[in-house]
């Protein structure tokens, strides 16, 4: 029983460390491409991020188009679709 409480609380702490994290090497280099296929030429910080504590998603802050105007983004994890392009 004592085992099965450790492992619930074990996985209470673990869960939020899925998100806010910076994406692994493969997974830059693919935002990275879906950025430059979606007209940026540059941006800042890429971070996993939750949604009210449901989905994940790839925040990119200062994301620059060809044109200079700044945009903050939402990608989906997976497909890396655009679920929000913030003017900043």
């Amino acid at each position: 029983m004592r085992a099965i409480r450790l492992a619930a609380v074990a996985a209470l702490f673990a869960a939020p460390a899925l998100a806010d994290r910076p994406p692994e090497p493969e997974e830059r280099a693919a935002i990275e491409a879906r950025l430059v296929d979606l007209g940026y030429i540059d941006w800042g910080l890429i971070e996993l991020e939750e949604r009210k504590g449901k989905d994940l998603y790839w925040e990119v802050e200062d994301a620059r188009d060809a044109a200079g105007a700044f945009w903050y983004l939402r990608l989906t994890v997976k497909e890396l679709g655009q679920l929000l392009s913030e003017r900043r």
